[in-house]
C-alpha cells in the first residue's frame, strides 16, 4: 500500500516541497511543588537549572511583594511552546 492508496489527493511531485515545523516543550517537575508542567526551555524561570511552574513563581512574587522586594520576572513565553528554530 502506498501513500497514494491512502491519500488519493497526494501529489508526489510536490511532496518534497513541504516542510514540517515543530514545537518544543520541556516537561518537568516543578522545583517548588514537584507537579509536572510544560514550559519553554529558553524562558522558564528556574533555580540552579530546575524549572519552576507559574503558580509557584506567582506565590513567591506575592511573598516578595509583602517583603518590599521586586518580583521575579516571568517571560511572556515562559509557559508556551518554543518554535524549533529558536531552540538553542
Amino acid at each position: 500500500m502506498t501513500l497514494k492508496d491512502n491519500y488519493p489527493d497526494y501529489d508526489e511531485s510536490v511532496a518534497n516541497l513541504h516542510t514540517v515545523n515543530g514545537m518544543v516543550l520541556l516537561a518537568s517537575p516543578c522545583l517548588g511543588c514537584e507537579k509536572m508542567f510544560v514550559s519553554n526551555p529558553n524562558h522558564v524561570p528556574s533555580f540552579h537549572n530546575q524549572p519552576i511552574c507559574r503558580e509557584c513563581v506567582e506565590q513567591a512574587n506575592e511573598k516578595r511583594a509583602e517583603m518590599g522586594l521586586d518580583p521575579h520576572p516571568i517571560h511572556p513565553e515562559a509557559y508556551e511552546a518554543l518554535p524549533e528554530e529558536e531552540l538553542r
